[in-house]
């Protein structure tokens, strides 16, 4: 009998705990690594959108960044009477049988929401390729958002210096998606404005503050921005005259 009580055989109960803990430790472990991987999932999903996210607003910024501004219009230079007699004669033309002169289209046009979703259109001497091997000379670049699909797509052309409102004939291409918003305010040296309108500005603005609002594959919306400073001459010219 003192044998058997001396055994150093285990319990069934001493079993079942052992069998407990163990379950649990198990239980912890696979629970570590199924928060683990739901993290790194999402934090994958998150590095990615922004990864594409950064990669257009460079895009935006170095397009921006080299805005180009036609020369000014003789009718900014000229005096007041002689500017008033050239608009009464150009008005006086359909009358005497001439063609009407169509105004130019305007150099930078922003904020806008025109018809077909555009926010951007502007002109650039960096279009969407760059280097040495990319396009040469002045692009009109054009950026469009579209709220339903969730899209901002960007047409890139040759500028023509044409005197028509739209000789746009190039393909739309979509450079992000799962865009919900597209925020964008011009600096005018003194306060920051929701839309610019080069036509009646004759200028550009002397930065560019982009947002962006894009949801990754988990449906999570971030948001990201950037701010371009425009390097052009009229835009300093424009300060100038303000600030006499």
């Amino acid at each position: 009998m003192n044998a058997r009580r001396h055994n150093p055989g285990f319990t069934l109960i001493e079993m079942l705990v052992a069998l407990a803990m163990i379950a649990t430790i198990v239980s912890m472990v696979y629970g570590s690594y199924a928060a683990t991987s739901r993290s790194m999932e999402i934090y994958d999903s998150r590095l990615t959108c922004a990864q594409r996210t950064q990669l257009v607003l460079r895009l935006m910024e170095r397009q921006l960044r080299c805005a180009y501004q036609r020369p000014a219009d003789p009718e900014a230079t000229e005096p007041r009477e002689a500017s008033g007699r050239r608009a009464q004669a150009m008005q006086e033309l359909p009358q005497a049988g001439e063609i009407r002169i169509q105004t130019p289209r305007p150099t930078f046009v922003g904020g806008v929401r025109k018809a077909g979703g555009e926010v951007l259109d502007f002109i650039t001497t960096a279009g969407v390729a760059g280097g040495p091997s990319g396009p040469q000379g002045l692009a009109r670049i054009r950026y469009r958002h579209d709220p339903i699909l969730g899209t901002l797509a960007i047409r890139c052309e040759p500028h023509l210096d044409t005197m028509r409102q739209d000789d746009s004939t190039g393909p739309w291409q979509t450079v992000l998606q799962h865009v919900s918003e597209v925020d964008i305010e011009f600096f005018d040296g003194l306060q920051w404005r929701p839309q610019w309108s080069g036509q009646t500005s004759r200028t550009l603005p002397r930065a560019v503050r982009l947002s962006l609002t894009v949801a990754d594959e988990k449906g999570r919306t971030h948001r990201y921005g950037a701010t371009v400073a425009i390097a052009s001459r009229t835009a300093e010219r424009k300060i100038v005259r303000e600030t006499r």
